[in-house]
């Protein structure tokens, strides 16, 4: 007997409800992950910000500041000193003065317990400005001594700004801390002054 074909439309379709029903849900499983991780990235976006307009005191900003200050004095003045090895008081000098500020910035470590510590960036922004690493030669000397003084003073003003704060909280360990580093710090000045008075005349008008 001859088989006779049913037509298209009667023949039985192929079995995917399976297969189908197993890829929506792993698109549904998707897209439920993808919700849930931007609603987590939202929540703390919002959580944030309410945090950042919260009252807050701003001690522990500038005693990063001052921290983050006296350890790039270390790295600035270890680069002074070995950018210039021949100048008899550069290296000595140099390195004394690297140990004051790595001092300083230890003796800072219980305050930042005692208040916190928030690093907002500011000494970061003078390192493409005053932390060049210039070659061996006059010229070059008098302008990393300059920077070193810059420098030198960014540490001076946010410990002044830390005493008036030290006395309005009756912290005398804390406005002690301060008064120490300034005084190392002061030394560090006018030490730097005296010998960019020394070495401009010579670097400045004779010709290099």
């Amino acid at each position: 007997m001859e088989k006779i074909d049913k037509p298209a439309s009667q023949q039985p379709e192929p079995r995917q409800g399976a297969s189908s029903s197993q890829e929506q849900g792993q698109g549904q499983d998707q897209s439920v992950g993808i919700m849930h991780a931007l609603k987590e990235i939202k929540d703390a976006f919002v959580e944030g910000a309410a945090r950042a307009k919260e009252p807050r005191a701003h001690v522990a900003d500038y005693i990063g500041l001052l921290q983050e200050s006296e350890r790039r004095l270390v790295q600035a003045f270890d680069q002074v000193r070995n950018t210039h090895p021949d100048e008899p008081d550069i290296g000595p000098l140099c390195a004394i003065f690297a140990q004051w500020s790595s001092e300083a910035a230890k003796s800072l470590d219980p305050f930042v317990n005692r208040y916190g510590e928030r690093k907002e960036g500011e000494p970061e922004r003078l390192d493409k400005l005053l932390m060049t690493q210039r070659s061996q030669g006059g010229f070059d000397m008098l302008r990393d001594l300059h920077d070193l003084w810059l420098l030198v003073n960014e540490s001076m003003i946010s410990l002044d700004i830390l005493e008036q704060a030290a006395r309005s909280m009756h912290d005398k360990e804390f406005e002690a801390a301060i008064k120490s580093i300034r005084h190392q710090n002061k030394r560090q000045r006018a030490w730097l002054r005296t010998r960019l008075r020394q070495a401009a005349p010579q670097t400045l008008v004779v010709p290099s």
